[in-house]
C-alpha cells in the first residue's frame, strides 16, 4: 500500500480541500522532515497548489529568526534559488533567446479554466479559485493581478510571488543554467549564495524597488526582514554598498520611482508594453547597454 503523506494527521483529506484556516508558521513547522533542516530534498507534500510560495516565505522567516543568512540548510537553498530567479529576471537581457517570460492572468485564465468543457481543467480551476480566495490575505492573492513565469531553454525556472517577490520550481536546474555566469556564482549551482554575496548592483536594485514601493513592507514582511538583516551585515562586509543603500532611505517614494525609471528598464513579456508587475508594483531590469 502506498504511503499517504499528510500535513493534517487527524483529517482524512483525499484531495485539495478547504481547511478552514490559513497556513501559518505554527502549521508549517508541524510538517515532518525526517532528514532535518539539512535535507537535500525539498518537501513536496504540502496540500496546496501554492506550496512553493508557502515554502519560500517560511524559508525567509527561518533564516531571519536564526540570524544566519549563510548556511547549508534546505531553507538557505530555497532562498538562494529565489534570489537566482530574481537575478535572472534582473539580467534577462544577458540570457539571450533561451529566456522566455509567460504570464498567467488571475481573472482571464482562471475563468477560462473554470468554464472549460474539460472536467479536469474545470476541477483544477475550481481548486485554484478555492485557495486564491482562502489565502487571499495571507499571501496577498487579493492584490494579485497576474503571475509571471520564467523559462530557460524551455525549462520552468520559477516565477513572481505576491509574498516573496519570486519563487522557484522544484526542478533540478543545475545543468539547465550551468552556462549562465553571474561572476563567482551561477544560478542553482548548489552554493547557496546569500544576497550579501551577490552582485552589488542587483542588491541595490532590490532595496531601491522596496523603498520606492513602501506598500510592500506590510505585504512581504518576511522578505523585508531579510533585507534588513542583509543591510546590517553589509555594514561590515561591503560598507560602501551599505552607505549607498542607506542614502536611498532618505528619499521620497516619488523621487525613488523617478530614479527607478531613469536607472533601469521595464521588463516585458516579449510584447512591447506588456510589462511585469508584482501586486501593482512594476518590476525593472538592468539597463541594456547599447
Amino acid at each position: 500500500m502506498a504511503k499517504v503523506f499528510r500535513l493534517f494527521q487527524d483529517k482524512n483529506l483525499q484531495h485539495w480541500e478547504d481547511r478552514g484556516e490559513a497556513y501559518g508558521p505554527s502549521v508549517i513547522e508541524k510538517i515532518p522532515n525526517p532528514d532535518g533542516d539539512f535535507s537535500k530534498r525539498e518537501p513536496t507534500s504540502i496540500p496546496s497548489p501554492f506550496a512553493r510560495i508557502d515554502l519560500v516565505r517560511t524559508a525567509f522567516k527561518y533564516v531571519v529568526d536564526k540570524n544566519q543568512l549563510e548556511g547549508n540548510t534546505i531553507y538557505h537553498k530555497l532562498i538562494s534559488d529565489c534570489f537566482d530567479v530574481g537575478e535572472m529576471f534582473f539580467k534577462i537581457d544577458s540570457l539571450g533567446s533561451k529566456a522566455q517570460i509567460k504570464s498567467w492572468d488571475k481573472n482571464i485564465d482562471l475563468n477560462r479554466l473554470r468554464n472549460s468543457s474539460n472536467s479536469k481543467h474545470k476541477l483544477y480551476g475550481d481548486t485554484l479559485d478555492l485557495f486564491l480566495k482562502q489565502d487571499k490575505e495571507t499571501y496577498n492573492f487579493d492584490s494579485l493581478n497576474r503571475m509571471f513565469f520564467l523559462l530557460y531553454n524551455f525549462q520552468m525556472i520559477g516565477g513572481t510571488s505576491p509574498s516573496t517577490l519570486f519563487f522557484t520550481s522544484a526542478n533540478d536546474l543545475k545543468d539547465v543554467c550551468k552556462n549562465i555566469n553571474f561572476g563567482n556564482y551561477s544560478p542553482f549551482d548548489g552554493k547557496n549564495t546569500p544576497l550579501l554575496k551577490r552582485d552589488p548592483e542587483y542588491q541595490k536594485y532590490l532595496y531601491h524597488f522596496f523603498y520606492a514601493n513602501p506598500s510592500l513592507s506590510s505585504k512581504m514582511r518576511e522578505f523585508v526582514a531579510y533585507l534588513e538583516k542583509n543591510l546590517a551585515m553589509l555594514f561590515n562586509t561591503n560598507n560602501d554598498l551599505h552607505n549607498e543603500i542607506r542614502q536611498l532611505e532618505s528619499k521620497s517614494a516619488d523621487v525613488l520611482n523617478q530614479e527607478l525609471d531613469a536607472i533601469y528598464e521595464a521588463i516585458d513579456t516579449g510584447t512591447a508594453g506588456d510589462n511585469l508587475e508584482i501586486i501593482g508594483c512594476w518590476m525593472k531590469k538592468k539597463k541594456n547597454k547599447r
